[in-house]
């Protein structure tokens, strides 16, 4: 039996709101007739473009950042400076109402603090609580509140006129992140069970939106301050807030094919999440890769402005359509072959991961070691192609390993994890190699050479843990002791165990949308 992504008639603009009103609730058993059917998918598909439009903000705030820092954010030495010479591309210029005292004195250090380790605080605080609450309570309450403090940081980031200050924002913008992204997670598996890693694939399409319209909306520095940005982002995200509350409901009990979840303690979820091999492994894996994310995050626009001296128009605009489309490219390609891939292997979705990251990594190294510019840029984008697969696979990979008791959590352990990794020795790793290489390169003229070590070396070792985390979920399928997987939709069809079955069928008979279907 094959289940479509969006398989249920979609109903009017009327039939629409009727839904969204409807207060009324339904019995777990009851059939459902089709136009209620329809009703359901048109809200479901309503919530993942609200959930995809918050992604996309919240990402083009984080690429935001580091595009401006090089570009008149942060004060270089310039001419008249007690230097030994001026970085000429990185003029603090009075255009768009900026004076030039309005660029932020930072070192390296503090560049790599506000670019991850302010997000690495964030979460470490804040992420495993708030997943804890999006499974208690609503998680539409939970994304909400995220949204709103987002705005607010983002707002304060604009105002900001030291790094103090700005590091403070970018914490709290780090907190409104963390509230919305493992709530995400599990409405979406909740809302879209059938198809649940395309539905993760475009939603994960957030981020290479969000990034690309972060970096050109950051080219406007060459006519506007760097901080109307960060005003116009905070403004349309104020708006994402209204929207949230007008329109992005919890699922009702209708729309779950799965029982309504049942709240567990925190010693239960630790239990069953330390007891999962993949579980574990795949949060180690995903740290290697946002190593080598976060290095690209915080020095990538560095690199290009000062290697080939391109002003923040340039070098933006080009990394907006790489990062748009070669994420978009990969991440879909990625959703498709790995859903095919796994409807007799579990496994292969990890093994896609793997295979795609081996193959971004001779790219990466061209693109970085390369002279001529275009070509860099060119082999640049064939790597993303490849190496961007891998993150909403991952994160389908996690909700497959869990019940949906524990997924905002087991969602927010990983995301937790990997950022706690990923976003201090991302950027941290730059800092601290360029500062020992290079102690006199005040301009960062050799960050090349240091992300060409970085971050090839990261593609690699994700590439085979990934592989092992394959390994683990084959082996521990052969062994029965998965029994999450046994519900994971992309294997549905073509079962091979009795209990796929049993579960399979369980599911047709309680979500049946034709009478008579049983």
């Amino acid at each position: 039996m094959s289940v479509p992504l969006f398989s249920r008639k979609k109903p009017g603009m009327g039939q629409r709101l009727e839904k969204f009103l409807r207060t009324e609730s339904y019995d777990a058993d009851d059939e459902l007739s089709p136009s209620q059917g329809s009703s359901m998918t048109l809200r479901a598909l309503g919530s993942l473009l609200i959930l995809f439009m918050v992604y996309v903000f919240t990402q083009a705030d984080r690429q935001l950042l580091p595009a401006l820092i090089p570009s008149g954010l942060r004060c270089y030495p310039k001419a008249g400076d007690d230097k030994d010479h001026e970085c000429s591309i990185y003029a603090n210029k009075s255009d768009g109402f900026c004076s030039p005292e309005d660029c932020i004195t930072l070192n390296d250090f503090q560049h790599a603090a506000l670019t991850g380790l302010a997000y690495v605080f964030a979460y470490l605080i804040a992420g495993i609580p708030i997943g804890r609450l999006a499974d208690l309570s609503s998680r539409v309450k939970v994304v909400g509140f995220g949204v709103f403090v987002w705005c607010a940081m983002v707002l304060i980031t604009g105002l900001s006129n030291s790094f103090w200050v700005m590091l403070l924002a970018r914490v709290g913008v780090g907190v409104g992140e963390v509230s919305c992204n493992p709530s995400s997670y599990a409405m979406l598996s909740d809302l879209f069970y059938t198809s649940r890693t395309k539905a993760l694939a475009f939603y994960h399409l957030g981020f290479y939106i969000g990034s690309s319209l972060g970096f050109a909306v950051g080219a406007t520095n060459v006519v506007l301050c760097w901080r109307w940005p960060f005003f116009f982002l905070a403004f349309a995200g104020f708006i994402m807030v209204v929207i949230i509350v007008l329109f992005l409901k919890d699922p009702e009990p209708e729309e779950r094919i799965l029982p309504e979840p049942v709240p567990q303690s925190c010693k239960e979820t630790a239990l069953q999440l330390l007891k999962s091999k993949p579980y574990i492994m795949i949060c180690i894996a995903s740290s290697v890769r946002m190593i080598s994310a976060f290095a690209l995050l915080a020095w990538l626009p560095t690199f290009y402005a000062r290697k080939y001296n391109l002003p923040a128009d340039e070098y933006s605009g080009k990394l907006a359509l790489i990062v748009l489309v070669g994420g978009c490219t990969g991440s879909l390609t990625a959703g498709y072959l790995a859903d095919r891939a796994s409807v007799n292997k579990k496994q292969a979705k990890a093994y896609v991961i793997g295979l795609s990251q081996l193959l971004a990594t001779p790219l990466v190294v061209g693109a970085f070691a390369v002279d001529e510019q275009g070509l860099s840029f060119f082999l640049f984008f064939l790597s993303y192609i490849f190496s961007e697969t891998w993150i909403g696979v991952s994160a389908t990979i996690v909700q497959d390993l869990t019940v949906p008791d524990i997924r905002a959590q087991s969602s927010a352990v990983y995301v937790v994890f990997h950022t706690l990794i990923g976003g201090t020795l991302g950027p941290l790793l730059g800092a601290i190699l360029l500062e020992k290489m290079y102690p006199q390169d005040v301009c960062d003229e050799n960050i090349g050479h240091v992300l060409i070590i970085v971050v090839p070396v990261c593609y690699g070792l994700s590439a085979i843990l990934y592989t092992v985390v394959g390994i683990l979920i084959k082996k521990q399928i052969e062994g029965h002791s998965i029994s999450y997987l046994h519900f994971d939709t992309a294997e549905l069809e073509g079962s091979t165990t009795s209990v796929e079955s049993e579960a399979f069928n369980l599911v047709s008979r309680n979500r049946s949308y034709q009478s008579g279907c049983t």
